[in-house]
């Protein structure tokens, strides 16, 4: 009996074992730029050269430094924004600015201002083969925003240090 649950436990294990090894994503880069091709919208991209998506790259491009959007929300207006972008990130780590255009965006002026501020984003360059490449990104961005009124010329009210709980966007 020790040695049948001994047998069947093996036989498990194995099983485990292929079914992890055939759906192990490609290894190589020609197996994951094949299991990844570029779309044709991406066609406009090529013009300076090749370019990848996010799954085809062994390190994918990512955001280091962004700066501060200049946005200040109208009174009324909605507290959470978000823009969803799409760009190409260039073998230096910056965007390129002719390839940025907005996916989606709850509010015209916010994706405005994010737009503004993508020349000044720098990002880890994609690697593939131990080498940097271009790589198509797609970033979002969101804010939430809290209105916070006071009498002009008072004083904060007690427990106005007290930090303001931002919205969940």
């Amino acid at each position: 009996m020790r040695s049948m649950v001994r047998e069947m436990t093996t036989l498990v294990m194995a099983s485990v074992i292929v079914a992890a090894c055939a759906t192990a994503p490609p290894r190589t880069a020609a197996q994951r730029q094949a299991a990844c091709p570029l779309t044709q919208t991406d066609s406009a991209f090529l013009g300076h050269g090749a370019v990848y998506r996010e799954c085809a790259v062994d390190t994918k491009a990512k955001l280091i430094t962004s700066t501060r959007v200049d946005f200040v929300p109208p009174t009324g207006g909605p507290n959470c924004y978000a823009v969803d972008l799409e760009l190409v990130v260039d073998t230096l780590g910056r965007p390129e600015l002719e390839t940025v255009h907005v996916i989606r965006a709850t509010d015209r002026t916010y994706a405005d201002a994010v737009l503004s501020s993508v020349a000044s984003w720098r990002f880890e360059a994609a690697m593939l083969d131990h080498r940097p490449v271009r790589q198509i990104s797609q970033i979002g961005q969101k804010m939430g925003a809290v209105l916070v009124a006071a009498p002009a010329g008072s004083r904060p009210p007690p427990g106005a240090g007290r930090p303001v709980r931002m919205p969940s966007c």
